[in-house]
């Protein structure tokens, strides 16, 4: 039972965002991003976003137009802000000639971008952005990111002198690292950025702030912001198996690639220097989870063919 000391009345709070939202303000330089007068797209997949993000984004002087933006939680768009579910934003950025769109998932933690020629750049590049500016504007520091994050985020703070933590997937255990480390940046590679100076958890808010702040310091469009950012191909698939077979998979997997070096924190993961394979259980499905990146999308096709092809003999049992 909870001490009574520690139980607090209810309040009406009538804008409980707006403590947050100063705080990010704080820390970025709105004033610079005022004097832009940015036009900005934004798709909040009729979540949270539709709620908050218009006036938001209004504080940093854009202009805002919406689709997707009725808070009923009934998501006319698949709720994962992946380029496949963008098309509505795409065709808005296009038609309205916005500057960038930004995507939100239902709960506003994570957000994605689509750049001003109206095309979808991915999720990992908003965690890229947010190191690149973290990094270069506001604090130096480690950077910890989860394993199945795109190499292009280490890449970006390696290029700065700044090492990087890779954890097991989960936003508590990337939290938990930065905690360790003193990390100023750094989040997941699905478009969830955390920055704990201003909130110790993924934040679109924090993340459409430094996207914007980092088109101000280097007088860049999102797409040239994409030129500065290594390209690598990412492929996710899934494996359908039984649960008490997953033990046997991950350690047949193991001894596969006995020769590579491997990281066992969470599943199996094979760093190739110039690629990387994860294969790990699900927490949600009866399933694996393989995700490849590589310098080609053939690449890393290849790596999860070749990761299918060692599991074969187990799978047919």
């Amino acid at each position: 039972m909870v001490p009574e000391e520690y139980l607090k009345p209810a309040e009406d709070i009538p804008e409980p965002t707006g403590p947050h939202f100063a705080k990010v303000l704080r820390y970025v330089d709105a004033e610079a991003i005022r004097r832009r007068k940015f036009r900005v797209a934004v798709d909040a997949c009729n979540g949270v976003g539709a709620v908050h993000t218009r006036r938001f984004l209004e504080q940093l002087g854009c202009s805002v137009v919406l689709c997707h933006d009725m808070p009923t939680g009934i998501f006319e768009r698949e709720a994962e802000p992946l380029p496949e579910n963008l098309g509505a934003l795409m065709a808005l950025v296009s038609a309205q000639r916005c500057d960038v769109g930004f995507a939100q998932d239902p709960d506003g933690d994570r957000l994605a971008l689509v750049d001003e020629q109206g095309h979808a750049i991915g999720e990992d590049l908003t965690v890229a952005f947010a190191v690149q500016q973290v990094l270069d504007w506001h604090a130096k520091g480690p950077v910890a990111i989860h394993l199945s994050t795109s190499r292009c985020v280490q890449d970006v703070a390696e290029q700065r002198g700044c090492a990087v933590t890779r954890t097991r997937i989960g936003e508590i255990n990337v939290t938990e690292a930065m905690r360790a480390l003193g990390s100023p940046v750094g989040g997941e590679g699905n478009g969830g950025v955390i920055v704990p100076a201003v909130h110790p958890g993924r934040d679109s808010y924090i993340a459409m702030a430094l996207t914007l702040e980092r088109m101000v310091r280097e007088n860049r469009t999102i797409s040239q912001l994409r030129q500065t950012v290594p390209r690598y191909a990412m492929v996710k698939e899934k494996i359908r198996i039984r649960p008490e077979q997953i033990p046997d998979a991950l350690r047949l997997l193991r001894r596969t690639y006995a020769g590579e070096r491997i990281n066992l924190l969470d599943g199996v993961f094979v760093d190739f220097a110039a690629a990387w394979l994860h294969v790990r259980a699900s927490n949600t499905e009866p399933v694996i989870r393989v995700s490849a990146e590589a310098s080609t999308r053939d690449e890393a096709v290849r790596l999860i063919r070749d990761a299918r092809a060692a599991l074969a003999p187990l799978l047919r049992a």
